[in-house]
């Protein structure tokens, strides 16, 4: 197996960590660069996705040693929030990991669509991206993705807040705390933590029930605009086609996505639609 591939010189020059927040081409930093900032330096778009409720995107000519960039700029500021590029060939993961100084465990790691995703956080608000299908072990890195500070809070869900009525547990105690399912996939078989209600003593061991919607989705059944959601009991990670993530979580048997402004989604035919309040549907 391919696991010790070298970091091209393009990469060396173009994305800077060492300690720092993640910068790209030398030049772009999220959170503080500009459209005017980017086209400087990449040239105009050569083309505009579809627009976010949050942000608008542009793909750009990628660089030499690069065959994709994308940048999305936060709506109403027109500051980059996002960066997504994909490498011309993967570079090994243990010689990025010492060349950037990141350490060895990510902050979090996602399944989205075919691509698995790992989070490194402050300062270097940085993710590595992996093929799911053939890399699942996740030796080569095909592409990164860079994060403003606002954005890596956005995309990366905070881990649970610890149950009331006694102190967190820390390292050392005789029954360590559950294990953060809600940011890992493949979820660990027995990593389910305890839910219920938890003013009730019959019922607080008890793990309600709750529509099956993990998975991939397609919005409007179109399989060239894939969404998914991670599910994890009553909480749930949205997904859209556009790569953007929500918390989400069930109210009355429908699904509210907490950070798309509360939108609610109806569960219809047998579960296999949603039909957003938005007039837009996912299927599978």
């Amino acid at each position: 197996m391919k696991n010790t591939l070298s970091i091209p010189a393009f990469l060396l020059l173009g994305c800077v960590s060492m300690h720092a927040q993640s910068v790209f081409n030398g030049q772009i930093q999220p959170g503080r660069s500009t459209k005017s900032n980017v086209d400087k330096a990449l040239g105009p778009p050569s083309a505009q996705a579809d627009a976010t409720d949050t942000a608008d995107v542009f793909e750009y000519s990628p660089p030499q040693g690069y065959t994709y960039v994308s940048v999305a700029y936060r709506k109403g500021s027109g500051v980059v929030d996002r960066i997504d590029v994909q490498f011309a060939e993967p570079c090994g993961r243990a010689a990025m990991l010492t060349t950037l100084k990141l350490p060895d465990e990510p902050q979090s790691t996602m399944l989205v669509r075919t691509l698995q995703y790992e989070y490194f956080g402050p300062p270097a608000f940085l993710a590595f991206i992996y093929s799911y299908y053939s890399d699942f072990e996740r030796q080569h890195v095909i592409g990164l993705r860079y994060l403003s500070a606002e954005a890596f809070r956005d995309e990366v869900p905070p881990p649970p807040e610890p149950a009331s009525g006694g102190p967190l547990l820390q390292p050392g105690d005789s029954t360590p705390p559950a294990p953060d399912v809600t940011l890992n996939v493949p979820v660990p078989s027995g990593g389910q933590p305890q839910s219920g209600n938890s003013n009730s003593p019959f019922t607080s061991n008890r793990t309600p029930s709750y529509p099956k919607v993990g998975g991939a989705w397609y919005r409007e059944g179109n399989t060239s605009k894939p969404a998914s959601i991670q599910q994890n009991g009553g909480t749930l990670r949205l997904v859209n086609e556009f790569g953007q993530p929500s918390r989400a979580h069930f109210q009355n048997g429908a699904i509210v996505a907490d950070d798309w402004n509360g939108l609610v989604g109806t569960l219809v035919n047998g579960g296999k639609r949603i039909n957003w309040a938005n007039n837009s549907t996912w299927q599978r």
